[in-house]
């Protein structure tokens, strides 16, 4: 190098540090042409988190919700290839309504689905993040082929800032397959991540749910309540013929819907 005043800035950090923004003066002179300088990197912190939510039960045949909250890159950095990624148990359950939710940073992002039969395909793309969208993804909402359904969702997010979060909780409808009985349990998985550097950063969360294969119905169908008093003779006669009353006790049933 020649003599003379040199400024040096770090451009880039080792994975896992934070660049060193602090501009360094370097003046080098006939005497001192070798020079060390030595540059301090803090560690980064990258906290990923994401809670997913729903009914704790739900009925065979009809439709349940799960939420998708706390979604979280609490970094102090920024992530490329965020993403976040839904696992339907399809054991159980088929894919329904989607509803995106919206996001505190503006940027474009996709949603691409998987199913049973195929890999991973774009269902839209150049999404707004302060917009909240809907989309259909049963069987025949995709136009899917016969036996095919979704299986996975994927936000796909180029790129995000430090302290990314959802400002609207995303939200899936599915429908509980009529066949599976009572006291089958299911678990709705869900995972975050992002890209820094080479190395990949996740954070995961799940909910269990159980499943009851009848709806309890009540009063019992056709047949209407005893009301009234009479105590006349000739109305005890007409109801000493009457068939006794059965009364029938059903089990309490209390819904509750978490975060």
């Amino acid at each position: 190098m020649r003599t003379g005043t040199y400024y040096i800035q770090q451009t880039g950090a080792p994975a896992g540090f934070l660049p060193n923004s602090t501009r360094v003066t370097v003046n080098i002179t006939k005497e001192n042409k070798d020079v060390t300088i030595t540059v301090y990197n803090a560690a980064g912190n990258y906290n990923l988190t994401v809670t997913t939510g729903g009914q704790a039960i739900c009925y065979a045949g009809m439709q349940t919700k799960f939420y998708f909250s706390g979604i979280r890159a609490s970094s102090n950095m920024a992530m490329s290839n965020f993403y976040l990624h839904v696992k339907i148990p399809t054991d159980a359950l088929r894919a329904g309504t989607l509803y995106t939710g919206t996001w505190n940073f503006s940027a474009a992002y996709s949603i691409q689905y998987r199913t049973n039969l195929n890999n991973y395909r774009t269902l839209a793309s150049g999404l707004n993040s302060k917009s909240q969208y809907s989309y259909d993804l049963s069987t025949n909402g995709l136009a899917l082929g016969v036996n095919e359904y979704v299986t996975d969702i994927r936000f796909v997010f180029a790129g995000v800032p430090a302290g990314f979060h959802e400002s609207v909780a995303p939200v899936l409808y599915c429908s509980v397959l009529p066949t599976i009985p009572t006291g089958y349990q299911y678990t709705v998985r869900s995972e975050i991540g992002g890209r820094i550097g080479g190395i990949f950063y996740t954070g995961a969360g799940e909910f269990s749910a159980a499943v009851i294969s009848t709806i309890p119905v009540y009063p019992l169908l056709g047949i209407l309540p005893k009301t009234g008093y009479q105590s006349s003779p000739s109305a005890a006669a007409s109801l000493s013929g009457s068939p006794p009353l059965i009364v029938l006790a059903f089990p309490a049933y209390h819904f509750t819907e978490t975060s």
